[in-house]
């Protein structure tokens, strides 16, 4: 792939359009063979990748691997890439996405969820979301052989397996995260599926903005079985409505909800989704009031949908724990639909729960202080 000696890594800069397009690669030049890999094509040239995380300090002697520490060294480097980018063709600051499919939704995911002052949206197909090993499948053998031991300090002071695992961090994290796509296959042999169910119910019960979908897809299969609302929203040109400088509602416990099951093969929906088919006209975010337009998207016929909505990222709208916020629906004729008085979390978070949107025109969302 054109590395040399003395070359670390390398990344790829295009502009189409109005984006500014990076193209970074997961491969480090170490300076030998790799014949532990796990993959194959570790094997083949001393230029290795990491899984978008990082490798053993000692990844250079095979023999005093057990004695490094994983290092985070390919994530520092996504950020040094996205820095030079914004510096080198003064790209929107507010407006910085990520996409990546298996290793690289691994990856993108990871960046992107612990650098929410970066990264707006996010779309992560076939990802690995905690890397263990079980009756469901083998993960850790995608990064034991350059990280050594999963269970051993990383270079961040936690196991490797903890600073991974994507679940534990969505629970433990109380601010925003950019907005998430995630395609997962049920049949996928690379990638197991045991671990995703808890993974999307950990964004779920967080409210965080997301939409996830998944089918009977491998590994390869999984995206041509994607339906074409799906794929739209995968195209990181249907992001760009999402900023750093603006609200966005996260939607949770849509009525319209599958069932992804306890992660055993056989449980729950073969085929399904969260959250998918309800979006939003741009809000208004004002102090004092707060308004967005709710829509569903797809079969008119499912019509009504309810979904508890959560306003985040806000911008003048202003809350703190405890206050007390009007909560009204309103529908397309200017009829009240429901009207309740909410509490602000202790997030600072408020949730129209059960938020009932009765026509393709959308109901309005309107929150008063």
């Amino acid at each position: 792939l054109g590395w040399r000696e003395g070359l670390p890594f390398k990344f790829g800069v295009r502009i189409s359009g109005d984006a500014v397009i990076v193209t970074p690669t997961d491969r480090t030049w170490i300076g030998r063979m790799f014949p532990e890999g796990t993959d194959n094509c570790q094997k083949l040239t001393p230029a290795i990748h990491s899984f978008w995380y990082g490798y053993n300090s000692n990844i250079h002697w095979p023999d005093r691997m057990a004695q490094g520490v994983c290092t985070n060294y390919t994530e520092r480097r996504v950020l040094w890439i996205v820095r030079w980018v914004q510096q080198t063709f003064q790209t929107d600051p507010y407006r910085t996405y990520a996409s990546g499919s298996s290793m690289g939704g691994c990856g993108m995911m990871a960046v992107t969820f612990r650098h929410p002052e970066i990264f707006a949206g996010l779309y992560a197909h076939v990802p690995i979301v905690a890397y263990d090993k079980g009756s469901g499948g083998d993960s850790v053998r995608r990064i034991s052989a350059e990280c050594g031991d999963l269970d051993k300090p990383c270079s961040e002071g936690m196991t490797v397996r903890e600073r991974l695992d994507a679940t534990k961090f969505v629970r433990e994290h109380k601010g925003d995260l950019p907005f998430l796509l995630i395609a997962n296959g049920r049949q996928d042999g690379s990638i197991p599926w045991w671990k995703n169910p808890d993974f999307y119910r950990a964004m779920r019960d967080n409210r965080q903005a997301f939409v996830a979908a998944w089918n009977d897809g491998d590994h390869g299969g999984c995206g041509g079985k994607l339906p074409p609302d799906i794929k739209r929203l995968g195209d990181l040109r249907s992001l760009h409505c999402l900023a750093l400088n603006k609200s966005y509602l996260a939607f949770s416990n849509s009525s319209q909800d599958g069932n992804p099951g306890n992660g055993d093969a056989k449980d729950g929906d073969i085929e399904g989704y969260m959250n998918r088919g309800l979006a939003y006209d741009e809000p208004v975010d004002e102090a004092g009031k707060y308004e967005a337009v709710v829509k569903w998207t797809l079969e008119a016929e499912k019509l009504p949908v309810t979904v508890d909505v959560t306003p985040r990222r806000l911008q003048a709208f202003k809350l703190q724990p405890g206050d007390k916020v009007t909560a009204r629906n309103v529908a397309a004729d200017g009829a009240e639909e429901q009207q309740e008085t909410l509490v602000v979390d202790g997030a600072g978070l408020v949730t129209f729960r059960g938020f009932r949107v009765t026509s393709a025109a959308g109901n309005r969302l309107v929150l008063t202080q």
